[in-house]
């Protein structure tokens, strides 16, 4: 990984919250010591993605020192009807009562950092 890194297009979707409005994201959460990796690694970006793997040693030597990880997820379901009958997951679902576009892969165009005036990490 740390000699050739693959590059594969993002796949971002669209979430729309009753409070924040719509906000384009990755489809993962992370939690605990894998977050903590995620964000520490940050001040090895110059290393590329092999900053993951000096952070997770780092950490991983550091624990139980460092932090513990405890958490409740909670979670409130959907009222709509038709949102939730669309999202279960069930066996041998057919594809088409997803409705149209469902599975839609869209590529992601590169994006420069200038053109937003982002700083450079």
């Amino acid at each position: 990984m740390a000699a050739r890194p693959r590059y594969i297009p993002l796949r971002l979707y669209n979430v729309e919250t009753q409070y924040d409005g719509t906000r384009s994201m990755f489809m993962s959460a992370n939690w605990g010591l894998i977050a903590d990796i995620d964000l520490g690694s940050e001040r090895f970006r110059w290393a590329g993605m092999i900053r993951l793997h000096i952070e997770a040693v780092l950490r991983i030597a550091e624990l139980p020192r460092v932090a513990t990880y405890r958490a409740r997820i909670s979670y409130i379901p959907a009222q709509c009807k038709a949102t939730s009958r669309n999202t279960m997951l069930r066996f041998n679902c057919d594809r088409k009562l997803f409705g149209a576009g469902h599975f839609v892969y869209n590529e992601v165009d590169q994006v420069n950092h200038k053109e937003f005036g982002f700083p450079l990490l």
